[in-house]
């Protein structure tokens, strides 16, 4: 859709959509940074995948609070949910190593592609 909505538009309009499109495109490099920050998942927040993003940070923090459950009672039977929940979180970071760049080029796809759509309606409504 990109490239035939772009031929529509004329100059003043191309002006605007690259501005805007500077503004709101998400970086490749942010979202790698956020990613190696940790298992938190930061990058999903940034990337508007808010759902997955509050489930990683609850995963994390429930995993700290079995550790350290775990450590101070002696509670050996911990040790089965924390494997569980740090094979989650390792898998979801593996996944995540391979398939952010992708991620990220989807988002600014949707994003160029609503940025164009916003320009040409308007467009039409001034005419």
């Amino acid at each position: 859709m990109s490239m035939e909505a772009k031929s529509k538009l004329d100059i003043q309009q191309l002006l605007v959509f690259e501005s805007e499109y500077r503004k709101r495109t998400k970086s490749h490099a942010v979202s790698f940074l956020l990613f190696f920050i940790g298992f938190f998942g930061l990058h999903r927040f940034y990337l508007g995948d808010t759902a997955m993003g509050v489930l990683q940070v609850l995963v994390y923090v429930v995993l700290v609070i079995l550790y350290y459950i775990a450590i101070i009672f002696e509670l050996i039977i911990l040790l089965i949910p924390l494997g569980i929940l740090l094979l989650l979180l390792v898998g979801l970071f593996i996944y995540d190593l391979f398939t952010l760049k992708k991620k990220v080029d989807k988002m600014n796809q949707k994003i160029e592609d609503q940025l164009l759509s916003e320009i040409l309606s308007e467009a039409q409504r001034e005419y």
